[in-house]
């Protein structure tokens, strides 16, 4: 079954959907202060590209995400579910919601994530 994800995130940009994996990230990090709109967006930008080999790991063997990747015509919205399903199944990558950080993925690019896949996947 795919993971549910929230149409509006098909339209964030990627400055809103790094703020939001960084509101995540920080949520209860600073004590009584709440990040800023710009704190989060660093924050979720640096966790993104510093976990991006995981990521690789874990969205890049999943069957839908290597179909699109081979040419398979793919919905986007239905591509977003699957690499959020993939993400809902690794423990490594759970204190991000899976359909944010899968739509920051698929404008990240999923080629350009699986091109390089790393050893042993």
């Amino acid at each position: 079954m795919l993971a549910r994800v929230d149409p509006t995130l098909l339209e964030a940009s990627l400055e809103q959907l790094d703020a939001r994996i960084g509101a995540a990230l920080t949520k209860g990090a600073l004590g009584s202060r709440s990040a800023s709109e710009a704190e989060c967006r660093q924050a979720g930008r640096r966790w993104f590209e510093a976990n991006l080999t995981r990521l690789q790991v874990c969205v890049c063997a999943h069957p839908t995400v290597r179909a699109h990747c081979a040419g398979a015509a793919a919905e986007r919205a239905a591509l977003v579910a699957s690499v959020a399903d993939a993400l809902a199944r690794s423990a490594e990558i759970r204190l991000v919601p899976s359909d944010v950080l899968a739509a920051r993925l698929v404008h990240f690019g999923l080629e350009r994530l699986c091109a390089a896949r790393p050893p042993g996947t």
